[in-house]
Parts: structure tokens; sequence; C-alpha cells
């Protein structure tokens, strides 16, 4: 099958979806079962070339593939690829990143969409340097599903302890600081004995003033991963955050929109959050509004309010 000048092959095996992982797992898991020696034959058969694999971690990239790789009977449809096994539905919170800007990510050719590309993972995961696991979760997963994978919600920024087992997250070895070309599966990184020794380092941690503050803000980020498509956008996200915050008004204030991100919990919070950004992000929200924020404000002003579904 030839498509853009590049050769996409049948797959006759596809690893099993597990809950909450993100799309690069599932290609490193794809390569740790085919057989490959090579990660660069994985690339070729998986897309004709071999792409930098680091939008994966957040984007649905590619994932229109799925329709080349297992014909258009199977089970796993592109849209389930986006919308449960990538960051879209926290991305799409931002009126910044519409369906239309996605497409040539989601699509098999890219190139039209860099720019927007970086964007997304800038407003994502900026100022993450590896791919992050939980210690527990290994462990569970291990148990549960029979190999530890990645974790999407552990690859956002913001995300500072697990939101399921409440334990700092912990760098592995896989950067993602340079161009990704190799699928680095979690599992590889470990053997069975020393699983629990991975446990026995989240017994403990340095006390963390905003610990709980980021707990509820990993919280909230794991349930707009799943959920965040339901409430929309622009008009529509507006009025849910005024049915939440002032029902009798017609319009929300800018600034109504930052005293709520710092009475979250408190400046000294945000600063250690937005590091020296913070500032520029306040004026910008308090200039533009709604349409100036991005995917972790959003997150922000959500945990705040409460239940807005």
């Amino acid at each position: 099958m030839h498509e853009e000048g590049n050769t996409f092959h049948c797959l006759y095996h596809f690893p099993i979806l597990h809950p909450g992982g993100c799309f690069y797992d599932i290609l490193a898991r794809f390569h740790d079962q085919s057989g490959h020696i090579s990660h660069r034959n994985t690339s070729l058969e998986l897309f004709g070339k071999c792409p930098d694999l680091r939008p994966s971690v957040i984007l649905p990239y590619r994932a229109q593939m799925i329709c080349h790789w297992l014909g258009p009977e199977s089970n796993i449809s592109p849209e389930e690829l986006r919308d449960h096994y990538s960051a879209w539905q926290y991305l799409h919170l931002c009126s910044a990143f519409s369906n239309r800007s996605l497409e040539p990510i989601f699509q098999a050719e890219t190139r039209p969409g860099r720019k927007r590309q970086s964007e997304m993972i800038r407003s994502v995961c900026s100022g993450l340097t590896h791919l992050r696991f939980c210690p527990l979760c290994l462990i569970k997963d291990f148990l549960t599903e029979k190999e530890p994978y990645w974790h999407q919600v552990h690859q956002i920024y913001g995300v500072k302890y697990c939101p399921q087992h409440e334990v700092p997250l912990i760098n592995s070895t896989v950067t993602i600081e340079r161009r990704l070309m190799r699928y680095i599966t979690l599992s590889s990184l470990f053997t069975d004995e020393n699983l629990i020794g991975q446990a026995n380092r989240c017994i403990t941690h340095p006390t963390d003033p905003y610990r709980h503050a980021y707990l509820r803000l990993a919280r909230t980020i794991d349930l707009l991963l799943c959920r965040g498509k339901e409430l929309g956008t622009g008009e529509k996200l507006e009025r849910r955050y005024l049915d939440a915050i002032a029902p009798e008004t017609q319009s929300l204030q800018r600034k109504q929109i930052t005293t709520i991100m710092a009475d979250f919990a408190g400046m000294a919070f945000l600063k250690d959050l937005y590091r020296q950004d913070l500032d520029d992000r306040l004026n910008m929200i308090e200039r533009k509004g709604l349409r100036s924020m991005s995917p972790l404000d959003h997150a922000l002003v959500i945990a705040a309010i409460g239940d807005v579904f």
C-alpha cells in the first residue's frame, strides 16, 4: 500500500490497549512484541520512515494509520486512540487548538501541522525532561495487566504526584529533551526482582508544602484527560464556569479567572507551578480572557471551582 511516497504495512498483531496509557506506549509495546531487533525497522513498518516519536507521548500522532494497520473492520478506531490514548481531551479545552488544527497530526502526513504540533507539546509538557512513572502503578500494572506501561497522566506538566497513589512521580531514563527514535517500554527498564525496590522509593519523600494542591490538580487533569471534551470550548465552557461561579451574571470577568487561580492554593503555589512565567500568564489572561488560557490554566480553574460536569 502506497500513500504520499511511503509504504505502509498491514499489521498481523497489535498490543492490548491498557487503560490510561499513551500512544507512545502502544507503539513501544508493538515494537517489543514484533520481533524486530532494530527500532528503525519498526518505524519503517509502521510509518514508512523514521520519525521523531516525541509527539506520540501526548498526541494521537499519526493515529489515523490504525485504518491501514488493522483495516476498517478493526475494533480500534482512530477516534478511540485520539480520545482515550492521548492528551487530546485535555488539550481540547484550549481555544487555540481545534479539531482542524489536530487533523494534520492525526493524519498520516504531519508536515502542514508541525508548528501547531510544537505548540501543543509545549502547552502540555514543557519543562518535563523524561518520561515519568509512578512506582506503585508499576507494581499494580504488573499484577493486573501483566506488564507495567506508560500512563498518559504521568507525562503532563503540573502532575507532580500520581493521582491514584498520591506518591511523587519518578523520572525514567528515557529523555524527551531531544529526538526520541527508540521504542522503549516501561517494562524493559525493570526486572521482576526490582519492582518492589521501586515501591520503597516512595515510602518517604521530602516535605512539600504544596503537596495537597498538586494532588488536587493531578486528579483534575486525570479527569480532564477522560472527560475534557464534555466541557466544550469558548462560549460553552464560559457558561459552565459562570454557572459554577456566578450564575446570575451574563459574562465572565477576566479578573475573576485570575482571582480563582490565585485562590486555589495561594500565589506561592502558582509561583512554584508556573515559575518565571507566572506574571506573563496572569497578565495575558486578564487581557484576553478564556481564549488565551492554556490547558493547565483551565485545569486550575476547574480544580478550584469544583464539579463543572
